[in-house]
Formats: structure tokens, C-alpha cells, sequence
């Protein structure tokens, strides 16, 4: 749960376009050595390279989340978190504060003092014209901090959040001869877009109030449809097939998933005799895609959503990326965790249908994300750190991300 030179996670500053783009081009993460709150920063403690311990008695959503909200408490300084000793980071301060707000019940009474530090600081990275200052990854920084804006409910911080929203809107690609049309890369880069960056950016242009009738959610749904592996998605004059640079031709599935974005997914291809290769649809992005169809307004009766709910059923997993290869299985988990979070929700989905049973996916995420919590209340990726994920202030945000649609 491509390209960061940095899953969500979102990497950004160099962090998030490796892990808030959880499903992009790797990127190097920055070493972690976050700051005790009020004190000297000091190292983040060394990850377990095995899950804790399930609990003897399960705990509930609200404990567990708890435990990792106090956990980022832990390692911030007056509402900032660090990527390393003495460098702050605007990313991943913002998703480590959204967490704050976005806790089952409300924000604590005692956590009222740093969160409101947080947005102030998350205020003062905010420049002139909606952009974040010394972002690598500017979209999903710009992204991560419009949520962390909009779920604090400031009043303060309504022109900030609608200067962010029209700076994201530069990102979108509006060229029609772009084989990516409709869709948002990295911000950085006008070579192309992907359905990770296009997710992030879809719902904080959401959240900043954009109406899904809005031409840039309009626009958004034709960068979609060529992102699922479906037929009836295939248009007159749309690419139905795509080569890259050795003259290889990539042609889409009809499974109805995701691939990160046209001619390209990161669980690779299935190979024909004729060489034609089959792009192979995976869950991050299936999720992603799901929830980037609602945000623009799709609703449930259409065949491209139902296709996407099809495929998430038929590969319903969580102790991998479902569709990736073996050597890469557990890449972007907790991308995965996160957006699985965000999106059935969202879809109005109770139950997955596995096989002929109705999953209950709350109670089987917040039980699976439960037993991968740490002893001190972090989660940590230790099966892959890839898109810094082996980052605890990553995969904690997004862990709890998941768990506060878990709360019922």
C-alpha cells in the first residue's frame, strides 16, 4: 500500500514521493533521528525486526491507536517531526499531525497545545503562491499538508488551504496529446503523471471543497480510465497499447485493478507467445483507483467502479500487497493500509464478498494492524523499508490513518 525520488507515505522531503508515493520510483530515504517533545532531538528507536506480540486480550480500535498516537508524541518537538537529527520536515509533520486529528472520538484534551503548534508551523511552510517551501516532492507535500489543514478545522487556515488547493491544480496535465492527460505527477517533473500523486492530490482538492463537478475532477476521470485493466475502458482515439523503449508492446488486463499509470505497473506483466506483455493490476493501486473514481463522483452502479470492487474482492489481502511479485509482496503495506482506509468508506463498503463470506474488513484490518503494532506503540514496514516504509513515522501514520476507519 515509477517514481519517488521519493506509498504514503506518502517519500516526501525525502520522504514522501518514496512513501506517500508508495507505489512510484524508489527514492533514498533520509535517515530518521526524530526529537524528543520540549528536548534535545535524540536517535527514534532502533524498528523490531518482528511484530510484537499479539496482545493476550484484544484491545479496542481506540487503544490501539492511542498507543501510536502517543508513540509520534513521543519523537516531536513542539508540533514538528524530524528526518533526520536537526532537519524538520514539513511531510512528515503533516501526516504525523492529520493522525492528531483524525483519532477516533476527536482530538485528546491533552494533545489540544502541539496539535495547534503543529498546524502553526505547518501554517508558516505554507508560501505565497499555495506551494510548500524546499519541497522535493511538491504535490505530495502540498497534498499532505492541505489534509492535515482541513482536518484541524482552523479557521486561520482556510486561506492557506485554498491557496495550496489552486497551486495543485498546476500540477494536473491538460495537454491532450499527453499520453497521461488528466492526471498529476510529482510536481517537479512534466514528463507524466501516476495514480499515486493523482490520489493524493484527487482528495485534498476534495477536502479543500472542490466539487466533484469540477473540470479538474472531470479531467482526472480520463486519466483513470486508462489506469484500470478493463476493455470497456478503451475509447477511439484513447492508447490501447504502449511500448517502451526496447519496442516491447504493453497492452492493459481485464481484471478490472490498477496499474500505477498507463503502459506501466509496478507488479509487472504477464508475457504471451506472440511477447505482447499484460500488465497485472495490484492492490495499493486498485484501492487508490477505487477512491479516486469516487472522489470524482462515480457512483457505485458504474461498471468501472464495480470492476475495481470485483477485482478487491477476488484478491482480498492483508499480509501483502496483493498482485506484486513475490520479491516485492510486502512493498508499500501500509500505503496499502492507509488508502484501504480511506477508500471503503468512502465506496460505502461494510463487507468484502471472499469467495461467497462476508468479511467484516474494519474488525480484520484493526486485528492484523494490532498485531503489528511495536512494543512502544509504532509500526514499522520490516519485511520491506522500501518508500520508507522502515521509517516508524511513515508506516505509524499510516497505520493510523487505516485504524480510524476502523472505530465503528
Amino acid at each position: 500500500m515509477s517514481s519517488p525520488r521519493a506509498c504514503l507515505v506518502l517519500t516526501v522531503a525525502a520522504l514522501l514521493a518514496a512513501s506517500l508515493g508508495a507505489c512510484g520510483d524508489p527514492v533514498k530515504p533520509a535517515p530518521v533521528q526524530p526529537a524528543t517533545p520540549h528536548d534535545s532531538p535524540v536517535p527514534a528507536p532502533v524498528p523490531a525486526k518482528t511484530p510484537a506480540e499479539p496482545a493476550k486480550a484484544p484491545e479496542t480500535v481506540l487503544a490501539t491507536y492511542d498507543r501510536g498516537l502517543d508513540y509520534l508524541l513521543s519523537i516531536q518537538k513542539d508540533g514538528v517531526w524530524f528526518a533526520k537529527e536537526g532537519v524538520p520536515s514539513t511531510a512528515y509533520s503533516a501526516i504525523a499531525a492529520a493522525a492528531l486529528f483524525e483519532r477516533p472520538g476527536g482530538l485528546r484534551e491533552k494533545d489540544k497545545a502541539i496539535a495547534n503548534k503543529a498546524i502553526d508551523a505547518l501554517l508558516a511552510e505554507v508560501d505565497t503562491d499555495g506551494s510548500i517551501k524546499n519541497a522535493q516532492a511538491p504535490n505530495y507535500t502540498v497534498s499532505v499538508v492541505v489534509m492535515a489543514l482541513t482536518a484541524s478545522g482552523r479557521a486561520d487556515a482556510k486561506s492557506a488551504i485554498a491557496k495550496c488547493a489552486e497551486k495543485l491544480r498546476t500540477f494536473q496535465f491538460l495537454e491532450r496529446d499527453n499520453s497521461t492527460y488528466g492526471g498529476i505527477g510529482y510536481g517537479s517533473d512534466k514528463t507524466r503523471s501516476d495514480l499515486s500523486n493523482t490520489q493524493f492530490a484527487l482528495a485534498s482538492l476534495r477536502a479543500a471543497g472542490v466539487s466533484e463537478d469540477d473540470p479538474a475532477m472531470k479531467a482526472a476521470l480520463d486519466f483513470l480510465n486508462r489506469t484500470q485493466n478493463r476493455k470497456e475502458n478503451e475509447t477511439a482515439g484513447e492508447p490501447a497499447e504502449w511500448k517502451d523503449k526496447d519496442g516491447k508492446t504493453y497492452v492493459r488486463a481485464n481484471d478490472g485493478g490498477a496499474n500505477y499509470r498507463p503502459g506501466d505497473s509496478k507488479a509487472g506483466f504477464d508475457e504471451r507467445p506472440d511477447g505482447t506483455r499484460t500488465l497485472k493490476s495490484y492492490g495499493s493501486m486498485t484501492y487508490a483507483l477505487l477512491r479516486c473514481y469516487h472522489l470524482a463522483g462515480l457512483p457505485a452502479s458504474d461498471g468501472r467502479v464495480k470492476s475495481a470492487v470485483e477485482w478487491i474482492s477476488k484478491n482480498w489481502e492483508l499480509s501483502k500487497n496483493p498482485g506484486m511479485p513475490e520479491k516485492m509482496q510486502f512493498a508499500a503495506l501500509y500505503y496499502m493500509y492507509a488508502t484501504m482506509g480511506k477508500t471503503l468508506p468512502l465506496a460505502g463498503i461494510d463487507t468484502i464478498d471472499v469467495g461467497g463470506k462476508k468479511i467484516d474488513w474494519r474488525t480484520e484490518l484493526a486485528a492484523h494492524l494490532a498485531k503489528l503494532q511495536q512494543p512502544d506503540g509504532s509500526w514499522v514496514n520490516s519485511q520491506e523499508s522500501k518508500w520508507d516504509e522502515g521509517n516508524p513515522i511513515v508506516a505509524t501514520s499510516f497505520a493510523l490513518t487505516a485504524l480510524s476507519a476502523c472505530k465503528r
